[in-house]
This record gives structure tokens, C-alpha cells and sequence, in this order.
């Protein structure tokens, strides 16, 4: 079984319990504004520029078949003749790796071959692997049996969703997760269409059922809080009655933040948040604080805060 992954971060903290492995899943259905890896999104493999690293020697424009490569103060890339090109020879004929190739195919074993050696940092701290993205349930075959094999090697196992994938899905097979981060971005459905391209609606249908399938007590909700789109309490009494509905008791708060920005540049897109400015430590916990009376633990990541 195969399919398509940009990247595998050995010794996260950031994921799950512990020291683990993540998994990038290559391509989502959504498309955020704020979207931390743009890289993630799209379905095919992409060339990473990274001008600060260029020598301007030329080379990669000699080794492209497909001539989508020209020369100006900085290189310019026909990405669309890139999608053609199977085998991104530029890539290779850099020498100062100003060009990288963000994504490519790997098949269960190679995966597996990579993560098994770690197997002793897992079990010392607690870890394990977490499935992340793009969106793993996009590639739900190769999601699914990989989960299986890492299972079957008697590793703790995540899954990072948008929530937003065919309900054609066996749910049971959610099971294979040892927990599950399901983000919400907002409770209004035109809102959600406007900032990811997608309305909610499938992302709640699709939470309602793993929490039938697989039990609450494995879902943390993950609230990527975005100035100006869920910076509200409205939001968050939302959320609040959802959960306890659907009797889930954990959450993360995500602030927004601009890391994502170079890759961006990287891919040659525009940044499309220039507006956007980071919430302060007081926003952020006012939110945490809301959950937190009102049962619901919250975590707030990448931050240090009480």
C-alpha cells in the first residue's frame, strides 16, 4: 500500500503524549487561510524554492525536461508544467539545496523501516506516531492499513483530522487511534466556507459519528484560534455545548501564529494573512479560561501559559 507524504518529523512534543514521530499526509480537502503548511495542500508533489539558498548557477534550469524553470533576480517556476514531471531532476542538480521537492510517494514498509527504530524513544517518554497533514483521511486506504501495521507493532498511535472526509468511511476503523485531534474552526457554515473553502457541515456529521464509534473519551477538540474569525465568546459557548452534548471533556487552543510564512514564499504564493496579528497571552487565556469553567481541560500549544 502506498501513498503520498512531505515529510516525517522525528522527536515532536507538540503532538500527542511523549516523543513522537509525525507523519505528514500529503493533500487536504480544505484550503485555510492560515494554513501553517501550504505545502500540505495540494494532492502532487511540489518544488520548495528557497531564494536565500540560490547560487544562480543555473543548473537546475539545464537539468529541467519540462523548461518550467527561467531566470530573473530570482528563479520563476512554471508550477503547472511541474505536476507533469516525474522524476524533478532540478531537484538533484542543486547544489545548495535551495531547491526541495515537498512530497513523494512511500509505501507502508518504508514507513515502517523508518519509524521502527525509534521504537525505544516512544516507549521511554510515552510516544508514539501521529498522523498529520494535509489530511490523513484523505488517503483513507493507505491511512488505515498503515494504522494497522503500527498497531500491530504494539505502538501508541494519533490522528491530527479537519474533520472534513467521506462518511462512506468504516468508522470502527477509527479504533486503530489511541486519540484523536479534531479541529473546529467555526460554528457558522458560510463563515467556514469563506476561510477554508468547505462548509461545516460534513466536520460535524463526521464528529457526531466518531464519537458513536470510537467513544468521546479519545477526542480532543483543537480550536486553531484565528484573530478576527473565532476570536469570540460566541465561538466558544459553541463549542462548549457541543462538547458536553456529545460528552467530550478535552480541548487545545492553537493560536495563530506566522511560522508557515517562508513556505508560502517558497511555493511562490502570496502570504494570505499579511492583515492578520498574533492574539495576546490575555486573549488566549480569557478562551482557555471559558473552557476550563466549564469542565472542559485545555491545553494551549506552543505557548507557555498556566
Amino acid at each position: 500500500m502506498t501513498g503520498i507524504i512531505f515529510d516525517l518529523a522525528d522527536f515532536s512534543t507538540a503532538d500527542g503524549p511523549g516523543i513522537r514521530t509525525v507523519i505528514f499526509f500529503k493533500g487536504c480537502p480544505l484550503s485555510c487561510r492560515w494554513c501553517s503548511n501550504p505545502e500540505s495542500q495540494h494532492f502532487h508533489p511540489e518544488p520548495l524554492y528557497h531564494s536565500e539558498r540560490c547560487l544562480r548557477c543555473q543548473k537546475c534550469l539545464d537539468a529541467c525536461p519540462l523548461e518550467a524553470i527561467r531566470v530573473r533576480e530570482d528563479l520563476l517556476i512554471d508550477r503547472t508544467r511541474c505536476r507533469d514531471c516525474t522524476s524533478h531532476p532540478c531537484i538533484e542538480a542543486c547544489p545548495n539545496d535551495a531547491l526541495k521537492l515537498a512530497g513523494r510517494v512511500w509505501s507502508s514498509e518504508e514507513v515502517m523501516a523508518k519509524i521502527l527504530p525509534q521504537r525505544l524513544f516512544y516507549q521511554n517518554s510515552g510516544g508514539g506516531i501521529t498522523f498529520s497533514g494535509g489530511e490523513p483521511m484523505a488517503q483513507p486506504h493507505f491511512a488505515f492499513a498503515l494504522a494497522a501495521q503500527i498497531k500491530d507493532a504494539g505502538l501508541h498511535l494519533g490522528l491530527e483530522t479537519c474533520g472534513w472526509f467521506t462518511s462512506e468511511l468504516d468508522f470502527d476503523r477509527f479504533q486503530l487511534f489511541d486519540f484523536i485531534y479534531f479541529d473546529l474552526k467555526h460554528f457558522t457554515s458560510d463563515l467556514h466556507q469563506t476561510c477554508t473553502g468547505d462548509g461545516n457541515e460534513p466536520i460535524i456529521r463526521n464528529l457526531r459519528s466518531l464519537c458513536q464509534s470510537t467513544g468521546p473519551k479519545r477526542i480532543t477538540l483543537c480550536l486553531p484560534l484565528i484573530p478576527g474569525v473565532n476570536d469570540q465568546e460566541p465561538f466558544f459557548h459553541w463549542i462548549i455545548g457541543l462538547a458536553k452534548e456529545l460528552g467530550i471533556t478535552q480541548s487545545r487552543i492553537i493560536p495563530y501564529h506566522e511560522f508557515g510564512r517562508t513556505k508560502y514564499a517558497a511555493l511562490g504564493r502570496n502570504y494570505p494573512c499579511d492583515s492578520l496579528r498574533e492574539l495576546t497571552d490575555y486573549q488566549i487565556t480569557t478562551f482557555a479560561t471559558l473552557l476550563r469553567t466549564a469542565g472542559i481541560s485545555c491545553e494551549i500549544v506552543g505557548r507557555d501559559h498556566a
